[in-house]
């Protein structure tokens, strides 16, 4: 039927955009609206139901309806259905459904077939066409089959699903707790004296637990890895100090510190570099001149060569 404007229906169309308006809608107003649009090229058209909720007793008949109530009957449909929903026992669990239907439908909860009653744990609500049911710290024994139920006047609909409560799962049993022991050395360094420019170690063994952390310092100033110096520590508990070519710097207190969360121990070395001397010149006896070859007496004739030689030894080297 053409919807005829009237104080309460409004109709207006203007830039492109058509308009129906009611200021006050009655149930009587329900029913499907369709717009038709039409030019000389042709006609389209759209439509949307309007539903007009208006809450009836459910002791009471569409006979006994005043007459001047016009309602258009719509049995309960079911638009989103109930799912299944697993989870774990103590959480809160939520089922939704949409349902409508004209007049509005009296909605009933059930679970395993018996009507669900509202309480502290149990919360029933209901927002337009949407059925809520929450459960609050879900346990085993709510789990099961749950079912809602719309009814009207026109008729009913219902929808279903299955909730599984899964038991908690058994807290973990707290991890073995291992004694802690303060550290202590079971081998201690050795007083090194060694000649400069050769290798030299420092060893020690350091037990505790947890494994204690090790510091290492000689004349009280903490240690620094470098090309000469190496520090080197295993899960036994071994520990050493490498010099591999070492220096007279290089004399002085050495001292490791372990420590855990139990206590700290120390182990202390005193490690002696001999610088190393030049090497003197051998040392020269001094003996006196001697000819171990001596002059020979010569007779020779005028204007003939005469050649003397002789041998000489001594120390230092003797001039003649």
């Amino acid at each position: 039927k053409p919807v005829k404007e009237t104080p309460d229906c409004r109709l207006s169309y203007d830039n492109g955009v058509a308009s129906l308006v009611m200021s006050e809608a009655f149930p009587k107003n329900g029913g499907l609206y369709t717009a038709v649009a039409k030019n000389t090229a042709g006609e389209a058209q759209c439509s949307a139901t309007v539903s007009v909720k208006g809450r009836i007793p459910t002791e009471t008949s569409d006979s006994e309806l005043p007459s001047d109530v016009d309602i258009e009957l719509v049995k309960p449909a079911v638009q989103l259905s109930l799912r299944d929903t697993s989870m774990v026992e103590g959480g809160t669990a939520r089922l939704d459904c949409v349902i409508v239907g004209q007049p509005e439908p009296e909605v009933i909860w059930y679970h395993e077939d018996k009507p669900v009653k509202e309480s502290s744990d149990f919360k029933l609500l209901f927002h337009g066409d949407r059925c809520t049911l929450v459960i609050h710290e879900a346990y085993p024994e709510d789990a099961g089959i749950y079912k809602v139920v719309a009814r009207n006047s026109a008729g009913e609909a219902s929808t279903s699903c299955c909730l599984t409560v899964q038991a908690a799962p058994e807290p973990e049993p707290p991890a073995p707790v291992t004694p802690s022991v303060a550290p202590r050395f079971s081998k201690l360094f050795t007083d090194s004296h060694v000649t400069e420019s050769g290798p030299v170690s420092l060893r020690t063994t350091v037990t505790g637990t947890p494994r204690p952390t090790l510091e290492w310092f000689r004349d009280g100033n903490l240690l620094v890895p470098d090309a000469l110096l190496k520090i080197e520590e295993d899960e036994e508990g071994n520990a050493s100090i490498h010099i591999s070519k070492s220096s007279f710097e290089h004399t002085g207190q050495y001292e490791v510190v372990a420590s855990n969360c139990a206590g700290t121990a120390k182990c202390i070395g005193f490690l002696s570099i001999e610088q190393r001397l030049p090497t003197p010149p051998p040392k020269v006896t001094a003996t006196p001149p001697v000819f171990t070859r001596l002059l020979n007496d010569v007779s020779l004739a005028v204007s003939e060569s005469v050649n003397f030689e002789v041998d000489v030894t001594g120390s230092p080297k003797p001039s003649v």
